[in-house]
Formats: structure tokens, sequence, C-alpha cells
């Protein structure tokens, strides 16, 4: 699996730029479609891996424990980071004490990993930056590769309750 080239991320930035462009990659064992897609008045790009976003893959927790995130969350999901206000902060040392603020973590950035990008740029230096083995697909070899990934049950079950067909 040969790394794309400087050619391929300017390519692939372009077609992530545009309204309904996707990508496509394959990254160790998984594959990774990301689309553009409109919120409200602003583009955003939506990663799926394995052609799905499965909400047990969202992560939220403090910033002490980043490194217990999983796997797909760490490599192919926005981590975002929301603080606390510096009056809130204050408050709290006068309520509960800065030994035990620090101790329990009470001011401590709140973490949340999701699978949108505000830009491509961000996308693509995210993909880089979490994956040694990178590889640019067309859509007609992601197709190939994912009618190739095994059936999971729960996909079948989860579709069945919704009343559709496992494609």
């Amino acid at each position: 699996m040969a790394k794309p080239t400087k050619a391929q991320w300017d390519e692939v930035k372009l077609k992530l730029s545009r309204p309904y462009g996707s990508a496509y990659f394959k990254c160790d064992d998984y594959l990774i479609h990301a689309e553009v897609r409109q919120n409200k008045m602003t583009l955003k790009i939506q990663v799926y891996v394995n052609g799905w976003i499965k909400g047990e893959w969202w992560w939220t927790g403090k910033e002490r424990d980043l490194g217990t995130m999983p796997d797909i969350p760490r490599r192919f999901h926005c981590l975002t980071r929301k603080g606390k206000s510096a009056k809130e902060i204050g408050l709290n040392h006068k309520i509960f004490g800065k030994k035990v603020c620090k101790d329990k973590g009470i001011n401590d950035k709140f973490c949340m990993a999701y699978p949108i990008f505000n830009t491509a740029g961000g996308f693509v230096a995210h993909l880089k930056k979490h994956n040694p083995a990178i590889e640019v697909l067309d859509f007609l070899t992601y197709q190939k590769a994912r009618d190739a990934l095994p059936i999971d049950t729960d996909e079948i079950a989860s579709a069945a309750a919704l009343g559709e067909e496992h494609a």
C-alpha cells in the first residue's frame, strides 16, 4: 500500500471542498468514506467507517481520559474541547477549593470525538497524523471492498427493526 502523493492529497482536498463531494480511503483494515454534507448554511465533512456511523463510536470524556479513547474515534473522528469560563472556574474554586477541583477534575476540559470535520484540510491532517497506512480509492474499488466485508449481525437486526432490507 503506497502512501498518497501530494497531488492525490490536493485532489482529495479539492473534492471535499465542494458541495456533495466524496473521497474514499483504505486505512489498515478500515474503509473510509468522507462526504460533504450541508449543515444549515455551512458545509461539513461527514466520515463513515466501513459504510457506517455508529453511535457507539462517538466518545465523550474529560481531557485527562484521552488515553482511554477507542481506536475508531481516535483515528477517524474530529476531537473538540470545551473548557469552563473563568467565572465558572473561580466559582468552583470558592465552593469546592482548588485542591478538590484539581483532584476530582471539576474544571477539566470536556472532550468529544464525533465524525464531522469543518474543513477538508483538517480532515486530511487528522487522517495523516493518526493512520500510518493510507490508500486513496475510487468509488468502484471502495464499493467492491465494502461488499466483501463480513456482515455484522447487529446491523441486520437494527435494519430489520427499522423495517429495512439489508443490501
